[in-house]
């Protein structure tokens, strides 16, 4: 009670979830077949940056006329005005508020980001705890096969990586509005000094190393989606050899797992070399354009047009190609990378939010299948499991005594409960046969209060599909569920799996 709140109730994680809960489904109502994440963020992004267009506004024109109040200094000081206390109160009083201007704009798209980054944080995590076991890309098939470890490793690179992007797409994102007003700006006062010397260093800018400079950042972005995949790879299979590093090495398994994580490193390496060489191309052209562009037009000014120039000039045209650069090269290269990634970033994350979750069963009825177990029902798997112990009867819900009753049940490792579903029939679609793993086949079993059920088996007969279809990890496909769950039988159902979990602590506090 000594120590305060470290932050804000807004701050919180709980806070940032209902935030981005309440944007989702406020886009999911409007939009109920086709809903964009993307869509979502980048409205609510504009509207929490209204009021900053303001401050952008006062920030280009104080660098512009900044720019214009140096050279009449300079001019002062060659003797060529006598207003040089005015032009140098204007070049300070520009120069303030650039700053707070900047700082604010700053300090408010920053927490922009981070708020947005908090949010798909908490989302993600909530999303992973309403999805199966089973819910995994890539699991393999058989008895227990579907392992979570894709979505583990899925989950800790959107985690830690994709919702990074939220910050760089945040601070830079006003810069690709503002920034084209800003060079017409330039452009106008350019052309009013040096003419059609100061077009052609503008053009040159604008028409050939700006696009340049878009191209290698959209490239970079590209990159950057096939990084992410490939790290997911890496993570996924680095997870699955720390969770069974014994049995690996009682197998003499090490060298090859070794050798499969090299070989995602050495891929991901390579799109990261790729990578990072785009990024210091764009360095390169950025650092170079300040000197090469006043160069070509004081060159241009001098030997093509034969005019002349004063010293207050080549300090406004370095200061405005200098704006030019700074705001064209690199903030509106930094606005395309970070919004080109934040784009690949957010997909993968409406991606991940859209996954098949949990599917529900109510207590009395989770069926849609009128079809009753037989009094001494039996496990039909594929493979010739057999139950001991199974009885049941009554009609529609579970009789008395009767927990958990099930009739017909098909189920698939490697199916989608919303899309391959049956209601009308209890066989399963060609699709799903064609395409997909069966794990349990025409169950039908009862169980009732006190009984003790042992499921005997041949590995892959289908022992641990039927636990994990009982506690709702494995979506059927077809038959019925129905489970009756209140204070007088049990209160809910426990499932102690195969793979022991113990956390680091005494025997009583794991217990």
């Amino acid at each position: 009670d000594d120590l305060p709140d470290v932050a804000q109730y807004t701050d919180s994680s709980k806070a940032n979830l209902e935030y981005f809960q309440r944007i989702w489904q406020e886009e999911q109502r409007k939009h109920p077949t086709s809903p964009s994440l993307r869509r979502a963020i980048l409205k609510e992004y504009f509207r929490k940056t209204v009021w900053l267009q303001p401050l952008m506004l006062a920030a280009y024109t104080a660098k512009v006329v900044q720019s214009v109040a140096l050279g009449y200094l300079i001019n002062f000081f060659e003797g060529q005005n006598s207003n040089g206390f005015f032009w140098a109160s204007v070049l300070v009083g520009c120069a303030f508020i650039i700053l707070f201007a900047i700082q604010h704009m700053f300090l408010r798209t920053w927490n922009i980001g981070m708020q947005f980054r908090l949010a798909c944080v908490a989302a993600i995590y909530d999303k992973s705890l309403k999805l199966s076991s089973t819910a995994s890309s890539s699991s393999s098939s058989g008895e227990g096969g579907a392992s979570s470890s894709s979505s583990f490793g899925q989950v800790m690179n959107l985690c830690s990586n994709d919702v990074e992007r939220f910050i760089l797409a945040a601070l830079f994102a006003n810069h690709l509005i503002w920034c084209p007003l800003q060079s017409i700006a330039v452009l106008i006062l350019g052309w009013s000094m040096l003419g059609p010397a100061f077009a052609f260093g503008w053009g040159l800018l604008l028409v050939v190393i700006v696009p340049l400079q878009s191209y290698l950042s959209r490239k970079f972005a590209f990159y950057r989606s096939r990084i992410a995949a490939m790290t997911d790879q890496r993570v996924t299979c680095a997870s699955q050899a720390v969770r069974g590093a014994r049995i690996m090495k009682m197998n003499g398994y090490e060298r090859r797992f070794e050798e499969r994580i090299q070989d995602y490193r050495r891929q991901e390496m390579a799109q990261i070399v790729k990578a990072n060489s785009l990024k210091a191309w764009n360095e390169a052209l950025f650092f170079s354009s300040n000197v090469i562009i006043p160069v070509l037009i004081f060159t241009f000014h001098v030997h093509v047009l034969g005019r002349s120039f004063t010293t207050g000039d080549v300090f406004t045209v370095f200061t405005l190609i200098n704006i030019l650069q700074i705001e064209m090269t690199k903030h509106v290269s930094l606005g395309v990378m970070g919004v080109s990634e934040c784009y690949v970033s957010i997909g993968r994350i409406q991606n991940f939010l859209e996954s098949p979750e949990l599917s529900k069963v109510d207590n009395d009825d989770a069926g849609a299948d009128d079809d009753t177990p037989d009094t001494n029902a039996s496990i039909n798997v594929a493979t010739g499991a057999v139950a001991t112990g199974g009885g049941g009867g009554g009609r529609r819900t579970p009789t008395d005594g009767e927990i958990i009753r099930m009739s017909h049940v098909n189920a698939y490792w490697d199916t989608d409960a919303k899309k391959k579903k049956t209601t009308a029939t209890n066989t399963p679609p060609d699709d799903i046969v064609s395409h997909s793993t069966m794990a349990l086949r025409d169950i039908s079993i009862s169980f009732h209060k006190g009984q003790l059920v042992a499921i005997i088996g041949s590995v892959g007969s289908g022992k641990s599909a039927l636990l994990q279809t009982i506690v709702q990890e494995l979506p059927i496909t077809s038959g019925s569920i129905q489970r009756r769950l209140d204070s007088s039988s049990a209160s809910s159902i426990s499932y102690a799996p195969q793979d022991t979990w113990i956390m680091n602590g005494t025997v009583q506090e794991n217990i």
